[in-house]
């Protein structure tokens, strides 16, 4: 086999660069910002314009590839080449403007789903748009199989060429003591993965798609792939989820919901398996793939009742949400290729066309998946709150009417409407209140409160960021509610680890203190039973001993001689538990982790930097306590 001489890969570069040059210009913006965004991350105030640019930088290569591949295959003069082009780029600006700008409560996922979804589709319509057209299906094959060994023959390049210039900056680091800062692995990275991976890949696209509907000869390479390595993983799947079908028709076990993503995997594998071996079928010898591609879709069918069964289920106790209205869509998806190719069709255009197009008919409209959750979740919560009593003729009865000392004074503000709900009942508004801010944004129940909460928020958090920076826009909508936002455990014997983090300090400053004492104490566990922890430390000719009550009175003690200072820990566990949704918080402001204690002698002020739990109903387990003493007061 003869190698590509040094100046056929040269040449091949600047013929890809001509033919695809605004993909190639995408990728570099894309790149470009996304290494400015890693070094300079820290002193950016505002993230999202640079992210949004990344972004649709990055969408710009696959759009800019497709308006390429269509001017080719329909042999598109200059003009309407240009003209196709600045469309491509109209579409990146509306989809630009569609994202936020900056970083305010009221944002959502929306945008960046929606983002993702044009992403999808736009990779769909490269598969398909050069053949579009009637006919041609041994044409549309080997253009995408091209395209799927170029993806991996570059990601192959890319990843040795990565693994190359790694070590080679390890070696000039260890043998000539060269310094490497470590930034530089990762920029490295961002740049060949985005722009030279993509450079390689699209220096392998066909230049001529009219011949290769007269190529009649397959790789080997990829027939063995498809047989050995991606039927056999096909089949014992198909057989994992045949049994566990089996298992729900004996026992009556109804199907968990996770099935229904198994089921839609499942499926997307053997239809990629198909795809791949199709061509193959032409040759008596593997007639057999000809029967098993027309059995497949018989023995799918079966798999997209349990998927619809599972998700039914979902939708009957919780409504529709977006992930389960893309599920429930993608299952009407299945079943449509399946019959479609039940009936003997042999379009194999017609599987990421239709995929495309639902895709995109899903996306928006009162008929798209997040019209319809949003109904669906609020008319679940409208339901919940009118039995309860708590909506009455369309207004929050008893809710928290918000102020500047709520803000100002509470961590924990008092509820009045938590004695309405059961607590599965409670927990499900909650679930309620946590994904409409995700997802929707709360303009559709906003005319429920008194107020307008959402600049409220916006209000606080602009003249205090830091002091504000904890809010969470749903917890101040449960709030309002008269509901506590903390998550009620179901059961009384439920026992729940909790782990806060204030914000690290490297430089702490006195004040009017005299001494900073560092600790870091944990509740021991001796023979099954908690067991005090303590710190001994001297100062000014004074021991002190610094105690850890991990089980009983859930406190710490300063002790100096017969003067004991108590600071209880409790009331902070209980407090934080309580009003963060997450188990697991970090970066806390650091005044939401202190305590302060007077006794006439001297002056403590407790800073915890890390806090752990165990969390039971109203009983507590201290599990570690870290942080920092400032003392005033020690003779």
């Amino acid at each position: 086999m003869k190698l590509p001489s040094l100046n056929y890969l040269i040449e091949n570069a600047k013929d890809s660069a001509k033919r695809f040059p605004l993909s190639l210009i995408s990728a570099l913006l894309a790149v470009a910002i996304a290494i400015y965004l890693f070094e300079e991350h820290d002193n950016i105030k505002n993230l999202f314009p640079g992210v949004n640019i990344m972004l649709c930088g990055a969408l710009g290569i696959p759009l800019f590839f497709c308006a390429k591949v269509i001017g080719i295959k329909r042999s598109f003069s200059l003009k309407n080449q240009s003209l196709l082009n600045l469309g491509c780029g109209i579409i990146l600006v509306l989809i630009y403007l569609s994202l936020p700008n900056k970083d305010i409560t009221q944002n959502t996922a929306q945008p960046y789903i929606k983002y993702g979804i044009y992403n999808l589709i736009i990779h769909l319509l490269v598969a398909v748009v050069p053949f579009l057209g009637p006919g041609e299906i041994n044409g549309f094959w080997n253009y995408n199989k091209s395209l799927f060994l170029r993806f991996i023959t570059s990601a192959l390049y890319s990843g040795f060429l990565f693994a190359g210039l790694a070590l080679a900056m390890v070696a000039l680091h260890l043998l000539f003591d060269i310094k490497i800062h470590e930034e530089l692995y990762v920029e490295l990275w961002i740049f060949i993965a985005g722009f030279a991976n993509t450079w390689f890949f699209l220096s392998g696209i066909p230049k001529n798609f009219d011949e290769l509907d007269t190529i009649t000869s397959y790789p080997k390479g990829l027939k063995v792939f498809a047989q050995y390595i991606l039927l056999p993983l096909l089949s014992l799947y198909l057989i994992i989820l045949y049994v566990y079908g089996g298992k729900i028709l004996i026992l009556w076990d109804w199907p968990k919901g996770i099935v229904s993503y198994l089921i839609i995997c499942v499926a997307v594998l053997g239809i990629l398996n198909l795809l791949l071996l199709y061509p193959y079928a032409k040759s008596e010898e593997n007639s057999w793939i000809g029967k098993w591609s027309k059995a497949y879709y018989f023995v799918l069918l079966p798999l997209t009742v349990i998927l619809f069964i599972a998700i039914s289920m979902r939708l009957e106790d919780y409504g529709i949400t977006v992930k389960r209205y893309v599920v429930f869509l993608l299952g009407v998806w299945l079943v449509i290729v399946c019959v479609y190719n039940i009936l003997g069709k042999k379009n194999l255009k017609f599987i990421p066309a239709s995929l495309a197009v639902m895709l995109a008919l899903m996306s928006f409209g009162p008929w798209g998946m997040f019209s319809v959750g949003e109904r669906s979740q609020e008319h679940r919560l409208e339901k919940i709150l009118q039995e309860s009593g708590i909506l009455k003729n369309g207004k929050v009865k008893n809710g928290l009417a918000f102020n500047d000392s709520t803000f100002s004074n509470s961590l924990n503000p008092k509820t009045d409407n938590d004695g309405l709900l059961t607590d599965s009942l409670h927990n499900e508004v909650r679930s309620i209140i946590m994904y409409l801010d995700d997802f929707h944004g709360y303009s559709g129940i906003r005319d429920w409160f008194g107020q307008d909460i959402d600049s409220l928020v916006t209000r606080y958090k602009d003249l205090d960021k830091e002091k504000y920076r904890w809010f969470n826009e749903w917890e101040l909508y449960m709030y309002a509610l008269g509901l506590d936002p903390a998550y009620i455990p179901e059961k009384e014997n439920d026992n729940y680890y909790y782990s806060y983090s204030a914000i690290k300090q490297n430089a702490i400053a006195l004040r009017d203190f005299e001494y900073q004492v560092p600790f870091n104490l944990r509740g021991n566990e001796v023979r099954g039973a908690k067991s005090n922890d303590t710190l001994t430390f001297s100062l000014e000719g004074k021991d002190f001993i610094l105690s850890l009550d991990a089980e009983k009175l859930h406190q710490l003690s300063l002790i100096s001689g017969r003067d004991t200072l108590a600071l209880p820990l409790a009331d902070l566990a209980f407090k934080l538990s309580s009003f963060y949704s997450n188990h697991y918080q970090n970066g806390l402001a650091t005044k939401e982790m202190q305590l302060t204690k007077l006794d006439g002698k001297r002056t403590l002020e407790l800073t915890i930097t890390d806090f752990s739990f165990d969390r039971k109903k109203d009983s507590l387990n201290l599990n570690a306590v870290e942080g920092y003493l400032l003392l005033k007061g020690v003779r």
